[in-house]
């Protein structure tokens, strides 16, 4: 069987997560990567064994790959995205979609007109707590679900705006950490909730010492059409750095799910864990272990459902993210 031929755009942070593990499937082929900073991808394209490019048109053009992952800054993955399903390839690109919900539907148009496969990194959707939780909640063992909270609490000072030119700003960064480091929370908590999204009630400012344009907390509720009530509260200035941590109280129990893990304190007095599942550990702690497992269901046997269902979800969670900055008031794309 021939191998698929992959290839990566952007050699920052985020890329081990996706070439460590693209490196132990057997059916994978790592063709090359792209960075406009040479030296960054040339010394990646080394600890790979592939060619490298700074330029990913003609990485595209030249390599012709069957599926491209798409690791650049946020204001940058419709655009690339879009290029690679247009000349042929599978994209799967990292979360946000985009900056605009505008974009993030292009991305979607996109993929309707070409039948390109595209996924969108959610990878904490494959965290075993989640896993587990969703699996009660589908089942509806918790009963109904009367309501849920989100809280992430993180650090983020000027050192690690600093790294990067296009963090701490509205037009490439999109906003803070709403779209970047809560995201996922973010994610999780209307996953959890169910329903569709129907009222936002939000607010989001700058109260740091950092220098940068955009927001570092954001508190809000949200309304969903089933009549779930969710509440959160994210943060880059906590003076440590804590897992996010989500309650979702049921007719029958009350879960919490802190990082990947999750528990349930059943109304009998039973107490239930998520089962303990080794992941990849691959960089920051805050990325978890789970892009391995959304990487091989992007390329197994149910890849392509798959990928639409992250696809539309993904979407959806682009839809809240828009309506909190709409009605917070603070964003200037």
């Amino acid at each position: 069987m021939s191998k698929i031929k992959v290839a990566v755009i952007g050699c920052g942070v985020i890329c081990h997560n996706h070439l460590i593990p693209l490196s132990n499937m057997p059916n994978i082929e790592i063709a090359a990567v792209c960075d406009i900073k040479p030296q960054k991808a040339e010394a990646v394209a080394k600890e790979f064994g592939c060619k490298y490019y700074t330029d990913y048109e003609e990485m595209i053009e030249k390599e012709r790959p069957d599926s491209v992952h798409v690791c650049l800054p946020h204001y940058l993955h419709a655009k690339a995205a879009v290029y690679c399903m247009q000349h042929g390839a599978d994209v799967l690109c990292e979360k946000p979609m985009d900056i605009t919900l505008a974009a993030a539907k292009e991305m979607a148009r996109v993929h309707e007109e070409t039948g390109k496969k595209l996924g969108i990194i959610f990878q904490n959707r494959y965290n075993s707590g989640s896993v587990f939780l969703k699996s009660k909640l589908d089942a509806g063992k918790l009963g109904k679900v009367l309501g849920v909270t989100a809280e992430m609490m993180w650090l983020r000072d000027q050192s690690y705006y600093d790294l990067d030119a296009w963090r701490g700003k509205w037009k490439t960064e999109g906003g803070g950490v709403l779209i970047n480091q809560s995201i996922h929370t973010l994610d999780l908590m209307r996953y959890f909730a169910g329903g569709e999204v129907v009222s936002v009630s939000a607010s989001a400012a700058h109260r740091g010492d950092t220098t940068v344009e955009v927001e570092d907390v954001s508190e809000g509720r949200v309304s969903f059409s089933n009549g779930v009530t969710a509440i959160y509260y994210f943060t880059n200035n906590s003076a440590i750095f804590l897992p996010p941590c989500i309650h979702v109280l049921g007719k029958n129990g009350h879960a919490v799910v802190t990082g990947s893990d999750a528990v349930i304190h059943w109304n009998d007095g039973r107490t239930e864990h998520s089962p303990h599942e080794e992941a990849i550990k691959i960089g920051k702690d805050c990325y978890g272990g789970s892009h391995a497992f959304q990487i091989a269901d992007f390329y197994g046997e149910n890849g392509e459902a798959r990928a639409q269902f992250m696809l539309d979800e993904a979407l959806k969670t682009q839809v809240l993210l828009e309506e909190i900055y709409n009605c917070a008031g603070v964003r200037k794309l």
